[in-house]
């Protein structure tokens, strides 16, 4: 069998501008194989959380949601991490619905000024 991929060295996800791993870490080649951190599993919060389903406006553009949600389109990774979405062509679609934590939580557990339980705890 045969590698269908091509392996390109010196790149990372940080050379991808809309990588959702540009704020999270990093990935590397390691031999033939694509090595990366692991995620922390996000605790959810039914009372804060804000629940919506895709419609068009929204249909493959987590940085849309940013936007509306957060005021910035550069927070889409988080959209993303808190959905547990690795593909946006196929699971950010119109009618799917996803939750995201309100502003104010996410800002405060991205500064650190929160305690140490949420968005990034276990």
């Amino acid at each position: 069998m045969t590698n269908k991929f091509r392996l390109y060295k010196h790149k990372n996800s940080l050379s991808k501008k809309h990588s959702r791993m540009l704020n999270l870490g990093e990935t590397e080649i390691k031999g033939n194989k694509i090595g990366w951190w692991e995620r922390e599993v996000l605790q959810k919060n039914p009372s804060t959380d804000i629940t919506i389903t895709l419609n068009s406006e929204f249909h493959k553009r987590p940085h849309m949601v940013s936007y509306r949600y957060y005021n910035t389109p550069s927070l889409f990774w988080l959209v993303l991490l808190y959905n547990n979405i690795v593909d946006v062509e196929e699971e950010f679609t119109k009618g799917t619905e996803i939750t995201i934590p309100n502003k104010s939580r996410a800002l405060s557990e991205m500064s650190g000024s929160s305690p140490r339980r949420g968005v990034f705890d276990e």
